[in-house]
């Protein structure tokens, strides 16, 4: 599943992605889900953009 952050543009793919009612979730092994942190998860993508192309 394509996955897209209209802050900074990442797409990346996810397989345990679920969209429900207006929003998306992380799916976990037990087949709960937890709400997706946008702030958090945009935070490390920059840390890890950081990290290989340097500033």
């Amino acid at each position: 599943m394509l996955r897209c952050c209209r802050i900074c543009g990442v797409l990346s793919m996810s397989n345990n992605l679920k969209y429900q009612k207006g929003k998306w979730y992380h799916v976990q092994e037990d087949g709960s889900l937890k709400p997706v942190d946008y702030d958090k998860e945009v935070e490390e993508y920059y840390k890890k953009w950081r990290d290989n192309y340097g500033n």
